[in-house]
Order: C-alpha cells, then sequence, then structure tokens
C-alpha cells in the first residue's frame, strides 16, 4: 500500500512542470488553426502602408496616423477612423476677415476654407478668387456661380500648402425692384442688363411688364435716370456699367411717383469724416435735442424730426455751424454734421397772450368798479 501511494506522487512530481509547456503548445497550435485575420481583398494579409499619396495636383506623401502611441498615435487609429485625422496646411490670404495659414481636411473645398477664415470681408470678390496650387498653376474660382448655380467645378478640392488669394471686387451692380433675387452682385461675364437681370434670378411674378426699366446711374458727378422699355432685344442691347442701380417696376408701385434717390452707390461705402455725427435742434420745438446726422434731410425735416414747432415757435431757423459761425436760413436748406439749429421762438405763445390780455381785462374792469363804488 505504502508502495502505491509512493509511486503516485513521484509521479505527480514529474508531471507538474510539464503542465504550462503543455498548456503554452496548445495555445500555439489552435493560433495556427485559427490563421491570420481574414482580409476584405482575399488571399494574404495586407500591410497597411505608413503613408499614402495627396490628390492629383500636387506631390509628396502624408503619414498615416500611428496605433502606437507617440505623436502620430495620439491622433491615429485609437480616436476612430484614421481619415478624419488627414490635415493640410493652406494659406489665405486677400480680403477675408481672418488671413492665415490654416489646417484643414483632405475632403475640404475652397468655400470651407474661406469660412475658416471667417468669411469675406465686406469688399471681397466672390468671383475672381485665386486658388494656386503649390506644384504651380492659378485656378480663378466663382464662388457665386457654385453658390447660384451648382457648379462643382467652380468650388474645387485644395491640396497641401495651396494659396487662396480673395481680390478685392471689381464691377458691382445693384438690383432691385420685382426681380427674384434682388441684392448687389459683382460683375465677372455678364455685360448686359439681360445677363444681370438673369443673375437676379430673372423676373418676379409682380414685375410690372410694359413698363420701363429705370437704370440710375452716376457720371462725372451727375446721376442720370434712364428708362429702358421692357422688350427683349432692348434688354440685351443695353450695356451695364459698374456702379448702376437697375430697378425693375413693381405692380403694386407702378403707380408710385419716386425721386430715385439711392443711399449709396454699389461699390461705395459712404464715411462721414466728421467726430460728431448728429445735428442738434434747439428752440420753438416739441422735443430739442440731438439727432442722428442724414445727408439726405433738410432744416424742416430736422424740425419734424423734434416734434414740430411749439406753440412758441417760428418757422425762422439759424443754423449754427460746428466751427462758430451762424447764419439765417430757410426750410430747404441742408445741414452738415455736428450743426444746431435755432428755431425762433416768441416770448409767450398766443393763447398765453390772451390769457394774459383778459388777465389785465378783468383788472381794469375790477379796478374801474372799485373807483366807482369808493366815489359814489
Amino acid at each position: 500500500m505504502y508502495r502505491i501511494i509512493a509511486l503516485f506522487l513521484c509521479l505527480l512530481v514529474v508531471l507538474a512542470p510539464a503542465s504550462p509547456a503543455f498548456s503554452q503548445y496548445r495555445t500555439k497550435v489552435n493560433q495556427q488553426e485559427l490563421g491570420p485575420a481574414p482580409s476584405f481583398r482575399g488571399g494574404e494579409r495586407q500591410s497597411l502602408p505608413d503613408q499614402i499619396p495627396i490628390q492629383q495636383g500636387s506631390s509628396g506623401y502624408i503619414p498615416l496616423p500611428s496605433a502606437q502611441g507617440g505623436a502620430s498615435g495620439a491622433m491615429g487609429m485609437d480616436s476612430g477612423s484614421s481619415l478624419i485625422n488627414l490635415g493640410y496646411q493652406v494659406h489665405v490670404l486677400g480680403e477675408v476677415m481672418n488671413p492665415g495659414t490654416y489646417r484643414v481636411t483632405a475632403s475640404d473645398r475652397v468655400s470651407e476654407v474661406i469660412k475658416k477664415a471667417g468669411g469675406l470681408a465686406l469688399n471681397g470678390s466672390d468671383r475672381w478668387i485665386e486658388l494656386r496650387r503649390r506644384g504651380g498653376g492659378v485656378q480663378v474660382v466663382d464662388l457665386l456661380a457654385f453658390k447660384l448655380l451648382g457648379k462643382l467645378d467652380q468650388n474645387p478640392y485644395v491640396t497641401d500648402n495651396d494659396a487662396i488669394f480673395v481680390p478685392l471686387r471689381k464691377s458691382v451692380i445693384q438690383v432691385v425692384g420685382a426681380v427674384k433675387r434682388p441684392d448687389y452682385y459683382e460683375l465677372r461675364n455678364e455685360k448686359n442688363l439681360s445677363d444681370v437681370i438673369s443673375l437676379a434670378g430673372g423676373f418676379s411674378t409682380a414685375a410690372a411688364k410694359g413698363m420701363p426699366i429705370k437704370i440710375i446711374r452716376f457720371s462725372n458727378g451727375e446721376k442720370t435716370v434712364t428708362d429702358v422699355v421692357d422688350e427683349e432685344q432692348n434688354i440685351k442691347e443695353f450695356a451695364v456699367n459698374s456702379g448702376d442701380v437697375i430697378f425693375v417696376p413693381d405692380l403694386l408701385t407702378k403707380d408710385t411717383k419716386f425721386d430715385y434717390n439711392v443711399a449709396s452707390i454699389p461699390g461705395d461705402q459712404v464715411f462721414y469724416p466728421s467726430y460728431e455725427d448728429r445735428v442738434f435742434v434747439l428752440g420753438g420745438v416739441a422735443f430739442p435735442g440731438a439727432y442722428a446726422f442724414s445727408p439726405y434731410y433738410t432744416v424742416s425735416q430736422y424740425v419734424t424730426l423734434a416734434g414740430g414747432l411749439n406753440d412758441r415757435g417760428k418757422e425762422k431757423y439759424k443754423v449754427i455751424h460746428i466751427d462758430g459761425k451762424s447764419k439765417h436760413t430757410k426750410g430747404n436748406h441742408r445741414v452738415n454734421p455736428g450743426d444746431t439749429i435755432m428755431v425762433k421762438q416768441s416770448w409767450m405763445s398766443p393763447a398765453a397772450w390772451m390769457g394774459f390780455a383778459l388777465g389785465i381785462a378783468s383788472f381794469g374792469l375790477s379796478a374801474s368798479a372799485t373807483v366807482i363804488a369808493i366815489s359814489k
């Protein structure tokens, strides 16, 4: 009995060191049976390249993110799709809100890169944008054609180290009235009135057909209003100029008379070179005070803004300029920023004079009655 127990213990001592080795052997066998991970392309498993070429039109390669930590691992496989983190360096210059160099993705187009730069500046062109490729060559981009007509070739993809240059606007016109898309437009290939109306979306339903289209134009410091008969041939033959304001009459206002004065000329900015942009109205008005300057208002209009004449005011005006000089003027006189309009006012209003006269009369009657009573 003792011999059997001893033999069993010796057998355990011999087999115990071989157990881990057997386990490792079994694991290797299982791995060999499982084989490599399946490939979408079939056959042998393909290794992922360290870098991929960038888009056609440029040269060089972009390294793929690594899944093994470090600088590349921080932006790589562990954060999701590696393609999201592939970036280009693009320079945005010219008339944008925030010029500079921006990191963009491989799927970004010119419009999206300009948006990253804060968008176009006030006078930035959206029809003559230059896309300067790193490998050479310049492509002129018309973003308005992309936005209005959906032309993808006018909003191309960017590549690494491209430069986007936004120049100043060139010829600018304004289309107002009964068109589908009234707005300011920069001209590129548009030469005549028909082209411009098409750019504005064409005539709207409310367009007063048969009535002439008004062209407001400033030439040599003078404003002219030209009538263009609403016929196809006339519209095609009439050439437009930079700064034109094109007014298409509306059915609802066709019988209304306008002076066709415009607040500004397309492509320009109205600027008042003065530290004081108010006009002061004092004296015989209902609400004396300061009012915002407008180059179109006269003395009478400023008096109206101040509530009109009060019960003591008279239609006699004096304008005191910002340099201290003054002169008497009429209601149709235009004023300058910082001017003060003094409206003359009497000592008392007519009602006050009437009350004063009645008071004197009453006092006189009372005094007369008193004298008569005493004399009796």
